[in-house]
């Protein structure tokens, strides 16, 4: 009857509204959280970039005098040569850890 189809109608249009105004609602929030995203990548490079600058440089192993030959381990992957068993293990863990494992 026409009751009935005035009354689905009445409920289709208020579901309509309401996904509407959901829809509205998940863009104000997106758009937000985007907004934070932002935000926190500009304030992680300038960390990044802070850290980067004032972090001091330490003399490593690899910068050193040339050791006599005996006591040198060279790095099988580059160039480098290392004081200790140690540094060159750090080293390949540091560098080449692909190829370690």
């Amino acid at each position: 009857s026409d009751e009935s189809i005035i009354k689905v109608v009445a409920l289709a249009q208020l579901c309509m509204e309401f996904l509407m105004a959901t829809c509205a609602e998940s863009q104000h929030l997106i758009q937000g959280l985007t907004e934070r995203v932002r935000i926190q990548a500009a304030q992680l490079k300038v960390a990044s970039a802070t850290s980067r600058r004032e972090r001091p440089r330490r003399s490593t192993p690899e910068r050193t005098a040339p050791l006599p030959q005996g006591l040198v381990r060279k790095c099988p992957h580059c160039p480098k040569r290392f004081q200790s068993e140690q540094y060159l293990n750090d080293h390949m863990l540091r560098r080449h850890i692909a190829s370690v494992f």
